[in-house]
């Protein structure tokens, strides 16, 4: 009996005092945890269905020279373009880019269509591959197609998130490894308590990161641009086709919609987290 009670109050201090092994494991998990739940967020946001919906919503038709579906599958071809996988080529993914541009000019310039007067002065090229184009008719007016520029911004775009991808998915394996282990080994008070401290550090930092953007979203947006791409090449006239399919309306619901997706999650961590510390 007294072997007995021994026993257990040994147990009782090896789980109230965690060892080592299970601090640095929580910390390794809450990290991971903490990344993963800001990249689903991202993940959500650049989903195909997304960026069409908020095309639709917050695109500037009025100021576009392409019909109002154009401009809608414009902003989805972009969109493949940026966060697609472009295989063993940038030069093969802008040309199917600049063949979905070229149909959709021809459609919007047609003489039937609304938008043909915008197009009166334009000579739509059809000579050479769809880039060459594509960059020649972007020469007679950043409204009527991406430049150079444009193209070259994107690439660059894709370029991060080609190599984010890949980081992102490792991080989402190490989470789950770690927390399955730290669950198993360290009792799962030690999981609960580490589902709870990670969403909630980032939740504050999304919140903040959220007042900043509400207040002044140009600042936040230029930060942000500025951080990523120094060389400063990802600023556009207000009537150019990638501003006038992407303005910054489509931008701030971008943002909420990574924002909301991410604190939801951590919520859904932080409450399971609760229920671990209870059991």
């Amino acid at each position: 009996m007294k072997d007995k009670r021994i026993l257990s109050d040994y147990n009782e201090k090896s789980t109230s005092h965690p060892t080592l092994r299970s601090i640095l494991l929580g910390i390794l998990f809450s990290i991971t945890l903490a990344i993963s739940l800001f990249a689903a967020g991202f993940a959500v946001c650049t989903l195909p269905t997304t960026t069409p919906a908020l095309s639709r919503l917050f695109s500037d038709f009025e100021t576009s020279v392409y019909l109002p579906d154009d401009t809608i599958e414009l902003a989805s071809a972009t969109r493949d373009f940026t966060v697609g996988f472009h295989g063993t080529s940038d030069s093969s993914a802008t040309n199917v880019l600049a063949m979905r541009i070229m149909d959709a000019a021809k459609n919007s310039s047609a003489k039937e269509s609304i938008k043909a007067e915008k197009w009166k002065k334009v000579s739509i090229p059809t000579t050479g591959t769809a880039t060459v184009q594509m960059y020649e008719l972007a020469a007679q007016g950043n409204q009527y197609s991406l430049g150079e520029n444009e193209i070259k911004h994107l690439i660059d775009c894709n370029k991060i998130i080609r190599v984010a991808v890949p980081v992102l998915i490792v991080i989402a394996v190490i989470t789950l490894i770690s927390g399955v282990i730290l669950g198993v080994t360290s009792k799962k008070r030690a999981l609960g308590r580490a589902l709870i401290a990670a969403p909630a550090l980032l939740l504050l930092a999304m919140i903040s990161i959220g007042v900043w953007a509400i207040v002044d979203f140009n600042a936040f947006f230029s930060a942000f641009h500025g951080l990523f791409f120094p060389q400063g090449n990802w600023t556009f006239p207000a009537d150019s086709l990638l501003i006038c399919m992407l303005p910054t309306g489509f931008w701030i619901a971008m943002a909420a919609i990574w924002i909301i997706v991410t604190i939801a999650l951590s919520l859904v961590c932080i409450l399971f987290g609760r229920h671990l510390l209870r059991r």
